[in-house]
């Protein structure tokens, strides 16, 4: 999935979404609100506009960006807020539209990043992996039973790997004491019994 070029091609307008929101939340503020006294019940005492800058509450460019991304992930400390009526009327929607982008670029990471090769509705030629084939079919070469299939396409989209499937045939083999490749639920819970005991 890494290398697929269209996961990448999913993944850039949500990122785009993202980091524009971040960069105008950490320009913005730190545009708007480079110094402050803030107002209301958060009004800094002893502040005036003259002397913001010393007494006040400051935003340069790292504390806007650490703002900006503590804001849009919800993780919101609280301890960096708009401090004025105009930031906090842009920090709203802002704020919801930034919360609903980090969503969807939150969303769309995580379908890059675990998605399978493919789908089994449209198995088709190119994905066909012929060593994988080959290696699910056993004595069949060319040819897959229904099992063998079943275990091809678990293996070729990634959703289980070729080790777990030998060892899993491995335990399958020493369940079938009799090698009649049939397994009895006495067989396995005999099987089962004996895996407790060797721990």
């Amino acid at each position: 999935p890494l290398c697929d070029n269209n996961a990448w091609r999913e993944l850039a307008p949500p990122a785009t979404l993202f980091f524009g929101h971040l960069l105008f939340g950490t320009f913005f503020f730190m545009w708007l609100e480079p110094c402050s006294c803030s107002y209301s019940n958060t009004k800094i005492e002893e502040c005036t506009p003259e002397t913001a800058c010393e007494d006040g509450m400051r935003k340069d460019l790292a504390t806007s960006f650490y703002m900006a991304m503590v804001t849009l992930t919800t993780v919101g400390f609280g301890d960096v807020t708009p401090a004025t009526e105009l930031g906090r009327a842009v920090a709203i929607p802002w704020m919801l539209s930034g919360i609903l982008s980090t969503g969807m670029f939150v969303e769309a990471l995580q379908t890059m990043f675990f998605s399978t090769r493919g789908n089994s509705d449209d198995l088709n030629d190119e994905d066909l992996c012929r060593e994988i084939f080959d290696k699910c079919g056993g004595k069949s070469k060319g040819s897959l039973k229904k099992v063998e299939f079943l275990s091809f396409v678990l293996v070729n989209h990634a959703l289980v790997d070729q080790d777990l499937l030998d060892r899993l045939g491995a335990a399958y083999d020493k369940m079938d004491a009799n090698g009649d490749e049939v397994v009895t639920l006495d067989e396995v819970r005999r099987f089962q019994r004996q895996l407790a005991y060797k721990r």
